[in-house]
């Protein structure tokens, strides 16, 4: 190895040679010192140093050339250091890079390039990168990417499909820019990519739900933190009226109707901000100023910090289902023929009036009124005109009362009145008037009707405190008037009790029927219109009195109720339904779906279903033929308890009817609540339908909407072929009525109905031309 100071001699001979500059010479000492001080002692630097400064003033001839020299150690350090920071960029990116040949080819990767494709290195130098490609992506990008390898561009970004080594499929995207030499010819590329995929799913998704929002029916608004409307769909447009750039900017408030009061308000605007949501009605206002019932959702979109960005409302028009619901709702509160209250919502506004007069201390009176002879003239002119007069005796009731008062039409012939803040002489004065007007002849296509009325009066607080005592002595009150001759009115007075003493005596009698066992229970037929078979029956009690002979449920279920009795007849009818289901069964006889109507108090009574399954495995009754009817106003007394309890007694397997609809507080709205399998109509839905063709519409339309609701229909009540055919085209399930068979005895219902199969086939037992005239339908 030479003596470094022989290197060094030669160093400073060449820059006196040279005549560099004392600053150029320590310059290219700083280059050459660090490579020597290896070998060279401290001495001999001081050595050099000291030279140095005493050669450079002779030496300063040649600074140029060893400026050059120094260029050019400086340069070969900065690619150096280029490298380094290369290499660890490309190694250490925490992204995928790799290099890519002019033939294609991959030339290096980095480890998370590997790590993205599944490849080693190895492998990726031997495959092209137009390999990694989906076919479909290679394809469409090829023209552009072979122009980028021919040097034709310098950089290009690309989103396309690879195709990893296990067989999957991600999005990337890439960033790839052209080296060139020198003399700008291209040598290779640096290519820079990144897994894309989430953020693509993310953009479908947001393609999708902005296509939905654009399409779907319901208004969307969404506003900044501060209230201001920044976007709306174009149902918002049809709904409201208003066009995207004739709200954008505002606030809601554009759309509020007045309807509600500030309470309301405040009450959404704490629930939204203690849970980020808040649902309900609401009524808003068109552009045409046309205020309107909307189904609204109001959801907060929280920011990163946990702070309110944004709200978004959804909402769609309700006006349809508020009328629909506002129909059935009339419907089942009031009289379908004179569209007056009956009799629940006259119960209803009678206990109000009662609780408004004792709280005033003031005295009010209930009216009876019966329109004598209508019998005569609804059997000997047609149901058609005896419905137009009972119309216009409804109107003529409500010109003789005050906007206050109450008219009722509580079915038939049979109407009440309530007269608030009244006396005994007031009560007198309308009564008088009632008779008046309707002793005034009836003109009906051209005949003319003369009539009469009846009117029995009880007043409040005198003759009792209660709605049930109300009418109950107005009631008492009206037969009287009856027994005096028709066409007068009487009070009710304790002379006139003999009904109440009368109603004492059953009461005793009831209670003692219960300790004695003196029910029985008879079957009413029920058949399927699209079999013509029977396959279910309801079954109906009845009581063998001592005395009186057979009694029907009208004249002691009512009392059964108000005296709290009714519950053991309940259960004791149950239990004799099993009973007698299981008994056929055993004997062989086709197996019949059992339907029992349960009261208020059974059903709501603690224990109900796992009291029903101890009494199916006792008697060894299948859940599956027990059916239970429930009316609906029962079941809407409390719907949330009545909806858990229907839905335990249906886990068990027992078939759920609600009875009687139309009579009490529901709704179909309501009514897809409740776990019920079929829905029974009231017989004032069947009444009269083959003559009038507005209820003929209705109980088509309840019709379907039950089936909509996948609820099967019965139609009680039915007494004529006609009704019969009316049925079956508008798909009711079932029927039942006089047309096919009273309530029948259970030997009598075996040998009618289960003896022979071929009886199976339902046709009309008893024909309306022979039925007795005071068999009356059952109501139990």
């Amino acid at each position: 190895m030479r003596d470094p100071r022989h290197s060094v001699k030669l160093l400073l001979a060449v820059a006196v040679a040279l005549s560099v500059s004392a600053h150029l010479l320590s310059r290219l000492l700083e280059v050459w010192i660090p490579v020597l001080r290896q070998s060279l002692s401290l001495s001999l630097i001081v050595e050099l140093a000291i030279l140095t400064a005493l050669l450079g003033p002779v030496i300063a001839l040649f600074r140029p050339a060893i400026r050059h020299v120094i260029r050019w150690f400086d340069a070969e350090r900065e690619l150096e250091d280029s490298k380094l920071r290369f290499e660890t960029l490309f190694a250490r990116s925490g992204i995928g890079v790799f290099m890519v040949g002019l033939d294609g080819r991959i030339l290096r990767a980095n480890d998370d390039f590997q790590t993205m494709t599944g490849y080693s290195e190895r492998e990726l130098r031997d495959m092209g990168h137009a390999e990694l490609l989906h076919p479909d992506d290679r394809t469409r990008h090829e023209r552009y990417y072979q122009d980028f390898l021919k040097g034709r561009i310098d950089r290009f970004t690309l989103e396309a499909r690879y195709v990893l080594k296990s067989g999957r499929t991600l999005w990337s995207r890439m960033h790839a820019a052209m080296h060139r030499d020198a003399a700008g010819r291209p040598q290779f590329a640096v290519c820079i990519t990144e897994d894309v995929t989430e953020r693509r799913k993310a953009e479908q998704h947001l393609r999708q739900t902005a296509k939905i929002i654009e399409n779907t029916e319901e208004g969307v608004v969404v506003t900044d933190a501060d209230g201001r409307i920044q976007f709306v769909n174009p149902a918002f447009t049809a709904i409201t009226g208003y066009a995207g750039d004739e709200v954008l900017g505002q606030t809601p408030r554009i759309l509020k109707s007045d309807h509600h009061p500030p309470e309301f308000y405040r009450s959404l605007w704490q629930q939204l901000i203690a849970t980020g949501r808040w649902e309900g009605e609401i009524w808003n206002r068109r552009k045409s100023g046309e205020v309107y019932p909307q189904w609204l959702t109001i959801s907060s979109i929280l920011d990163d910090q946990g702070g309110v960005a944004q709200y978004v409302s959804v909402f769609h028009d309700i006006s349809e289902q508020k009328q629909r619901e506002a129909l059935i709702t009339h419907q089942a509160f009031h009289d379908a023929l004179t569209g007056l209250p009956n009799r629940v919502l006259f119960t209803d506004r009678l206990t109000l009036a009662l609780a408004h007069s004792q709280r005033l201390g003031r005295s009010m009176a209930v009216l009876f009124v019966d329109i004598d002879r209508f019998k005569v003239v609804n059997d000997t002119l047609g149901h058609l005109v005896g419905d137009r007069l009972l119309q216009e005796a409804a109107r003529r009731l409500q010109r003789c009362v005050r906007g206050e008062d109450t008219v009722a039409r509580m079915g038939g012939d049979e109407f009440t009145v309530i007269l608030q803040e009244v006396d005994e002489s007031g009560a007198r004065r309308i009564a008088s008037r009632i008779l008046e007007e309707l002793a005034t002849p009836i003109s009906i296509d051209g005949q003319e009707l003369h009539t009469a009325a009846s009117i029995g009066i009880s007043m409040a607080p005198a003759d009792g405190q209660s709605a049930e005592t109300l009418m109950k002595h107005a009631d008492i009150a009206l037969y009287k008037a009856k027994d005096g001759g028709r066409n007068q009115f009487f009070f009710f007075s304790s002379e006139h009790n003999g009904r109440y003493v009368s109603d004492l005596n059953l009461e005793r009698d009831l209670r003692r029927a219960v300790e004695r066992g003196e029910f029985e229970i008879h079957f009413q037929p029920r058949v399927n219109l699209a079999s013509g078979r029977i396959g279910s029956a309801e079954v109906l009690v009845r009581w063998r009195h001592p005395e009186r002979g057979l009694i029907g449920p009208g004249d002691f279920i009512p009392l059964a109720e108000e005296t709290r009795l009714i519950l053991p007849i309940s259960q004791w009818v149950l239990r004799a339904a099993c009973t007698q289901a299981v008994a056929w069964r055993t004997a062989g006889y086709p197996a019949l779906r059992l339907a029992v109507n349960i009261c208020a108090c059974h059903f709501h009574k603690p224990g109900l279903p796992e009291q029903l399954a101890a009494l199916l495995q006792e008697t060894g009754l299948p859940p599956d033929q027990l059916e239970l009817e429930i009316t609906e106003t029962v079941a809407m007394c409390d719907l949330e308890a009545s909806v858990k309890l229907l839905e335990a007694l249906q886990a068990q397997g027992i078939h759920l009817s609600m009875d009687d609809f139309g009579t009490g507080y529901s709704s179909l709205g309501s009514l897809s609540r409740l776990p019920v399998q079929s829905l029974k109509l009231h017989r004032s839905f069947v009444e009269n339908v083959e003559w009038d063709p507005e209820r003929a519409r209705i109980l088509r339309l309840v019709i379907v909407l039950a089936h909509t609701l996948g609820v099967k229909v019965v139609a009680e009540g039915v007494e004529t072929i006609r009704q019969v055919d009316l049925l079956r085209d508008y798909r009711c399930d079932e029927v039942q009525g006089f047309l096919f068979s009273r309530a029948l005895p259970a030997d009598d219902f075996r040998e009618a109905f289960l003896t022979h199969p071929d009886r199976l086939v339902a046709w009309p037992v008893v024909e309306l031309s022979t039925r007795p005239s005071d068999d009356v339908p059952p109501v139990a």
